[in-house]
């Protein structure tokens, strides 16, 4: 096979060999192979549950701010009186379990009914029941919970930078 200027272009056999391997390093590989197996457990292992966390708090304080502040202040008691420590015989405390437990008193008191909070409570109930990792304890992510709340609200008009 020629190209347009006469010399000799490459073969069939070699385009196609070409395309195979594109497509093996484009394509995902297929779901009951070993190595979809393996690329899944080298993804858990790079993002793991504590970056996942990070990111989710992180989008939920840029997305609907006036409740994650809230939130964030929830959290920050527990580790000030020192509730996110479980006694003996009593379950741990849980991200899950404060943001249920926001949401349940929200509810009860009707703190934001009849404004547009009550609509970006509803959404971030559904964010949080798809994104939150429930069972990821309080004490396992003070570090995280402090590194998230250092960059969250950066540049909030009237709040008092040393606060």
């Amino acid at each position: 096979m020629n190209d347009v200027k006469g010399k000799p272009g490459p073969s069939y056999s070699s385009i196609k060999e070409d395309l195979a391997m594109l497509s093996k390093r484009l394509l995902p590989p297929p779901a009951n192979s070993t190595e979809y197996v393996a690329k899944i457990k080298q993804l858990r292992e790079v993002f793991p549950r504590e970056q996942k966390t990070i990111i989710t708090l992180l989008a939920f304080s840029g997305r609907y701010p006036d409740l994650m502040r809230d939130i964030q202040q929830d959290i920050a008691s527990h580790y000030e009186e020192g509730r996110h420590l479980s006694a003996r015989g009593s379950s741990p405390q849980t991200l899950g379990k404060v943001f249920g437990n926001y949401f349940s008193k929200c509810k009860q008191d009707g703190r934001y009914r009849e404004t547009y909070l009550a609509e970006e409570l509803a959404m971030l109930e559904h964010d949080a029941q798809r994104l939150i990792t429930t069972h990821i304890e309080l004490s396992d992510i003070r570090p995280l919970f402090d590194f998230v709340r250092t960059f969250s609200f950066v540049g909030d008009i009237g709040q008092d930078a040393d606060h």
